[in-house]
């Protein structure tokens, strides 16, 4: 059953829609806003571009065509191309259209719905190859979320902050209130979650959440304390999901906390967990708050 997020009402609708009738869209908006949880609440094959594997050719489009991977529904010169990319054979590496080519035919025959979180962290030659196929899709469907404008000629839907009084709501289970109207505003669920969670314990900086975004300068500050990894005196809970991989157990974070220290694993979820696990991340904010 779809998962319902607080202020994306719209943003699900539009997304359920092209579910049922096919096509390609391109979600689009800054860490935190919410894009991994919009897509994981939508029922299809979900793959995530993995910022290690951005100089292996291919290797994001093998994430997303593996489940459908029936080369004997292809022609010769189809087939051929996707088993020299998936290094199935040798020969001449072929040229990229053939590839998308491969792609379509396969993703156009067994008509699923591909989610891809964070494509920007794809390799180059899976972005090409993606975006060809996202071009021409028609019945079946490919939705993926980035945060930078990609796949020129595809269709996009940015995801805007939340508005101030959606904000409130998804504070409202924990009893917690963003400590400033500007911090609402922000918009960004897992900003506004950390900005409270900061102010309700007195841990906070006043006035700024404690997320940490790529390339977001008023952040700089906890970056330069971050680097130098302190140890954490006060009460903690670190949080967990299937995404985290390796570090699921939380057995890399241990070392760094001297205080009440807990750690959970939430199945399941990716990104965002405030709007994905709602009720356990304000289980796990008030636990630590008290």
């Amino acid at each position: 059953m779809p998962v319902s997020l607080v202020g994306r009402e719209r943003e699900q609708e539009r997304l359920a829609a092209l579910g049922a009738s096919g096509g390609s869209l391109l979600v689009v908006g800054e860490p935190g806003v919410g894009k991994s949880a919009l897509l994981r609440s939508l029922d299809g094959h979900l793959v995530t571009g993995v910022e290690a594997e951005r100089d292996l050719p291919y290797s994001g489009l093998h994430q997303v065509l593996h489940p459908f991977l029936d080369l004997s529904t292809l022609s010769g010169a189809r087939r051929d191309a996707l088993e020299f990319v998936f290094g199935l054979s040798d020969g001449a590496a072929p040229p990229v259209h053939l590839v998308g080519l491969a792609a379509l035919d396969l993703l156009s025959t067994a008509k699923p719905v591909v989610l891809v979180d964070d494509a920007h962290w794809l390799d180059q030659a899976s972005q090409d190859v993606l975006g060809f196929v996202a071009r021409r899709l028609s019945g079946a469907t490919l939705i993926a979320a980035a945060r930078i404008p990609m796949f020129a000629g595809v269709p996009a839907l940015t995801v805007e902050p939340l508005a101030p009084d959606a904000a409130d709501t998804l504070l409202c289970p924990a009893r917690l209130r963003a400590p400033r109207a500007a911090d609402r505003r922000a918009g960004s669920p897992c900003a506004t979650w950390t900005s409270a969670a900061a102010a309700r314990s007195g841990r906070g900086q006043r006035g700024r959440g404690s997320q940490l975004a790529e390339g977001e300068h008023r952040y700089d500050g906890f970056e330069r304390k971050l680097q130098n990894r302190p140890v954490i005196s006060v009460p903690a809970i670190t949080i967990a999901s299937d995404f985290d991989g390796p570090n699921k157990s939380g057995a890399g974070y241990r070392d760094r906390f001297t205080g009440r220290y807990e750690h959970r694993i939430l199945d399941g979820i990716g990104h965002n967990v405030p709007q994905e696990a709602p009720e356990a991340f304000t289980r796990a904010v008030l636990d630590v708050s008290r």
